[in-house]
């Protein structure tokens, strides 16, 4: 032990017992030696020091320190004929099954108690411990005190009641205070048992192994119910699964198709196929239209002919279905009057049919979503439960495709209906289309006009210029008016959408970060107008639509 100052020797040895400086004559009349040379000691008492053991006429030991504090140790136990033992834990368990186990865990707090006949340095089989003591019960306890080195494997293992007291910590200035140094020793020194058995046949000790073994059935039984309960989750997941399997090869031949059908490519060719087979039908609806003043002779009336998500679905083209909700549910209809969804998908049905396969599997979707909002599982946003995600967003329901074409007819330009509270009605406002077209024709023309007039003015402004950049400042000219023609446009359009949404009362929506058009719902997580997938939410509340016009003022121009 190093790091003790002056106090080498913090003990001097007379007549078998320690002493400190302060209780022994000054100066070699102390009589006392080392404890661990046996060198003759001097008690020294100097004025500002205090008081001190060192050696007369020899060198200081190395030991002495640590043999002194070691049987003071010692000395201290004999004197008091009592010690705190340390604290003994038992930890019981039993198995239970397999790897599982229960346990009971019980505490000796550490306690003070007598101790009878000390013994120093007294034989026990071949070991010699620092101290034997017997105790009130006949037990006998051995004590080592550790000042620099441990108790060795083979006599910790070899004794039982055997006690350690660790001494390495304590401090010069402990050493030096004899009435701490007892406290210590006899109480706050770090202390445990290497073996015990002092506590084995205590009544806590049986009640602990009782309290376990009155556990363990209900510890088998609990473990025999979980396995069986897991044994039948997963014996239900195996049959989901096969279930889930059986149903995805009774319809992966109309999902494989679904799939296919999502490339433009094939949605083209289909397009091409019904236009040409419904040539004569859309020219004989389209004639008859313009003959009641619905249609010019070569346009289809404003509102039809507008491509949609899944507009492939019906089972003609889709200008013909377009012609026929028209006609049948808005001209034919006085303002004010309500339609809803349900009522339009029914009547094209009627009149065009839809895809048998795809029908099947918008069917099997709707039923999904019924049954998951019913049961309040996780497939009631999704549809089929045995399909994935991607496979059910593949279904097109022509639902869903009314519902996008009476809402495009709720936005600019054509603004024929507004979308009405909840369970999507909607409710006529205009049941002229071809008057709508050309209040649209006549704002184009003006805004065409404008347009050109300052086209004209441009280019003779710039050929006012004689310079050799006078054809690239036209260009620049001509881009920067293209750019704020079309960014007023964008405005406009914007502004007509906002409205739409805020007559039919949509609360949340979402946002284009570069077109900056609101929208109810997206286009596989893209903007419906400008394709970007930088969008995010937006509460549209009350306030949001009166203050977007200045929002959408101060927002960065499309890029």
């Amino acid at each position: 032990m190093a790091g003790y100052g002056d106090l080498r020797v913090p003990f001097g040895e007379k007549n078998g017992r320690l002493y400190t400086p302060d209780e022994v004559d000054q100066g070699k009349a102390c009589g006392c030696h080392c404890p661990s040379c046996q060198s003759p000691l001097i008690a020294n008492r100097p004025k500002v020091k205090r008081n001190y053991f060192s050696h007369h006429r020899a060198k200081e030991c190395p030991g002495g320190y640590e043999t002194a504090l070691h049987r003071m140790g010692k000395q201290i136990l004999e004197d008091a004929a009592c010690v705190w033992l340390p604290s003994k834990s038992f930890h019981f368990r039993a198995h239970v099954a397999e790897d599982v186990y229960i346990s009971e865990d019980l505490v000796f707090e550490p306690h003070r108690t007598e101790l009878i006949d000390v013994v120093s340095e007294q034989m026990a089989e071949i070991w010699r411990p620092d101290l034997t003591a017997n105790l009130k019960n006949g037990s006998t306890v051995y004590i080592e005190i550790k000042v620099s080195h441990e108790v060795g494997e083979p006599k910790a293992g070899a004794l039982d009641n055997l006690m350690e007291i660790d001494l390495a910590t304590v401090s010069p200035e402990e050493v030096r205070d004899l009435d701490a140094l007892r406290e210590i020793v006899l109480r706050t020194a770090p202390r445990h048992w290497y073996r015990c058995s002092l506590y084995d046949d205590l009544p806590r000790v049986h009640a602990a192994r009782k309290r376990l073994e009155d556990r363990l059935p209900a510890a088998k039984a609990k473990f025999v119910a979980e396995r069986e309960a897991r044994e039948k989750r997963e014996l239900e997941k195996l049959r989901y699964e096969e279930n889930k399997e059986r149903q995805r090869e009774l319809y992966a031949p109309d999902v494989e198709k679904a799939f296919r059908m999502q490339s433009e490519e094939a949605q083209t060719k289909l397009h091409q196929q019904m236009e040409e087979k419904c040539a004569p039908a859309i020219r004989q609806e389209h004639a008859r239209l313009h003959t009641a003043g619905h249609a010019l002779p070569d346009r289809l009336p404003f509102g039809t002919g507008v491509r949609l998500k899944g507009d492939w679905i019906v089972r003609c083209h889709y200008s013909l279905w377009q012609m026929f909700v028209l006609e049948h549910f808005i001209i034919n209809a006085p303002v004010g009057h309500h339609l809803t969804v349900r009522a339009v998908v029914d009547a094209v049905r009627s009149r065009f049919g839809y895809i048998k396969w795809m029908d099947r599997l918008a069917t099997m979707k709707l039923e999904g979503k019924k049954k998951g909002r019913k049961r309040g599982t996780w497939y009631a946003d999704t549809g089929v439960w045995f399909l994935t995600e991607s496979e059910n967003q593949a279904i097109k329901t022509p639902y869903f495709l009314m519902l996008q074409y009476l809402r495009r007819l709720c936005d600019w330009p054509y603004s024929l209906l507004t979308e009405t509270g909840e369970g999507y009605r909607f409710t006529i406002i205009s049941n002229r289309p071809h008057a709508r077209y050309l209040e649209y024709q006549g704002a184009e023309t003006r805004a065409k006009q404008q347009s050109e007039a300052r086209r004209r003015a441009i280019k003779r402004e710039a050929e006012m210029i004689e310079t050799q950049d006078a054809k690239a400042i036209l260009d620049k000219l001509e881009a920067e008016q293209w750019e704020a023609e079309a960014e007023a446009r964008r405005f406009d359009r914007n502004l007509e959408i906002a409205e739409g949404l805020h007559r039919r009362g949509v609360s949340k929506g979402y946002i284009c970060n570069r077109c900056h058009v609101l929208m109810e719902q997206l286009d596989a997580m893209k903007c419906v107008e400008c394709g970007s997938h930088a969008v995010q939410s937006k509460e549209l509340s009350k306030e949001y639509y009166e203050s977007y016009p200045f929002r959408l003022r101060t927002m960065p121009k499309m890029k």
